[in-house]
């Protein structure tokens, strides 16, 4: 059974990503297709369909509501598969090529050209968020931000040596000396992104804003999904080797 657009939509559909950006490779494996078959469908997106590859040169249009030209990237207007892309960073000579398949998630993605996703209409979008913003959280986070080198130098590395284990959860000792030294001045630092209002954040909302701040690393490709994450789409993870075009 070959998988369709209508499929691919109806997988996205189930998505919710009104607020955080979700890198390609976190999108791909969400709907348990590949990197390269992501691109296939928004080219066929932005293409209203496919052109035959035999020599009788014809074109399949995609079905309705999707058979005529849309450009999830145009970040102006809503697109029936309710899927908003963004290109960030600095272009290189590799920029926008499938490579490096079996890439494993990490920083390096702060310092790549790369492509994010949000779902739902652009009304539904947080609009204090936007790519700049988040990416400056993460580097914030992780202490590698460049105003953040103008602190003292055993407070930010310190903060670069401990980050992973307090998202990770891997020491409580760790974690409770991110909570109580960094990120309570991270969280009132983005206090717009969390919709924190008090001068000084309660535990109950750091608690929140850490939750989010976790989930949103992972959807960047910075940190691995955890082992209980159940969001991938199984039917589409069944048929994912059967998936050879969207029309």
């Amino acid at each position: 059974m070959v998988l369709t657009l209508l499929q691919v939509a109806d997988a996205i559909s189930k998505l919710h990503h009104p607020k955080w950006f979700i890198h390609e490779r976190v999108l791909a494996r969400k709907l348990g297709i590949t990197l390269e078959q992501l691109h296939g469908v928004v080219r066929c997106l932005r293409e209203g369909g496919v052109s035959s590859s035999s020599s009788s040169n014809t074109f399949c249009s995609n079905p309705p509501p999707y058979d005529t030209k849309i450009d999830i990237f145009s970040g102006s207007e809503d697109n029936p598969l309710n899927l908003h892309g963004t290109r960030y960073g600095r272009k290189t000579s590799g920029s926008g090529l499938v490579q490096d398949t079996e890439k494993e998630p990490s920083t390096d993605v702060l310092l790549e050209r790369s492509t994010f996703f949000r779902t739902g209409t652009l009304a539904s979008h947080d609009k204090q968020v936007t790519i700049q913003r988040q990416k400056d959280l993460a580097l914030w986070i992780i202490g590698e931000h460049k105003d953040f080198s103008a602190y003292d130098a055993k407070y930010v590395s310190e903060r670069q040596e401990i980050w992973r284990a307090w998202a990770l959860g891997t020491s409580d000792e760790l974690a409770a000396l991110y909570d109580h030294d960094h990120f309570i001045h991270i969280a009132w630092k983005f206090s717009d992104c969390f919709s924190m209002i008090e001068n000084k954040p309660s535990p109950s909302q750091l608690a929140r804003a850490k939750e989010e701040v976790v989930a949103m690393l992972v959807d960047m490709f910075i940190l691995p999904p955890p082992q209980t994450d159940t969001t991938i789409t199984t039917m589409m993870t069944r048929q994912r080797p059967y998936l050879q075009h969207y029309c």
